[in-house]
C-alpha cells in the first residue's frame, strides 16, 4: 500500500490518535488509513515523493592505510 504523510494543523503536536503516532505534527501511515483519518479530523494528507534517481558514481579512490606509531625508543623498565 503507498505511503503518506498526515499533517495536523498544530506542527508541535507530539503523540497518538488512535494507532497513529505524531511527530511534530506529521504521521507517516498507509494511503487508506490516512484518508479515513483526514476526512474524520480534517487533517491534509501530502504524498510522499520517491526520488528514484540512482547514483552511478562509484568510490574508486584508495585511500592509503594511516601509518602506524612507533616508539623510538624504550622506556624505563622495559
Amino acid at each position: 500500500m503507498k505511503q503518506v504523510e498526515l499533517h495536523v494543523p498544530n506542527k508541535a503536536y507530539e503523540g497518538f490518535q488512535g494507532d497513529v503516532r505524531f511527530s511534530k505534527g506529521v504521521a507517516v501511515l498507509d494511503e487508506k488509513k490516512a484518508k479515513r483519518l483526514a476526512d474524520e479530523f480534517g487533517y491534509e494528507i501530502v504524498e510522499i515523493k520517491v526520488d528514484t534517481k540512482v547514483d552511478t558514481k562509484v568510490d574508486t579512490e584508495v585511500k592509503p592505510e594511516p601509518k602506524k606509531r612507533t616508539r623510538k625508543s624504550p622506556k624505563a623498565g622495559e
